[in-house]
């Protein structure tokens, strides 16, 4: 479950009118929707070439005194126009010396 609502909030996160405000706000919603989750932690964090989403929390308990933490942290890159570093589009797609300008590809 923690898995899926950080999921959901990195793909919230990664597009190109996503925040990070963005991403919190559906992992609380689904997490909300969903059930099974007390959070007690959610960050997002969006840079220029990639984004980490963190959720912490405990698993409903079913059993008294046997409380289950639960830390998950996923982390991918923003989409290609985003991404800045020629070297790590080289690496990515193996086209060679090319990056983007402008939403272009170009050779370097």
């Amino acid at each position: 479950l923690a898995t899926s609502a950080a999921q959901h909030g990195l793909d919230a996160a990664r597009v190109a009118s996503g925040s990070e405000a963005a991403g919190e706000s559906t992992i609380d919603q689904f997490v909300e929707q969903t059930g099974g989750l007390d959070l007690t932690s959610v960050t997002v964090q969006r840079s220029v070439d990639e984004v980490t989403v963190t959720v912490e929390g405990h698993v409903v308990q079913v059993v008294p005194f046997f409380e289950v933490p639960v830390r998950v942290t996923l982390e991918a890159p923003r989409p290609w126009p985003f991404m800045t570093s020629s070297r790590k589009h080289e690496k990515a797609c193996r086209c060679g010396p090319f990056v983007w300008s402008r939403g272009r590809r170009v050779r370097s």
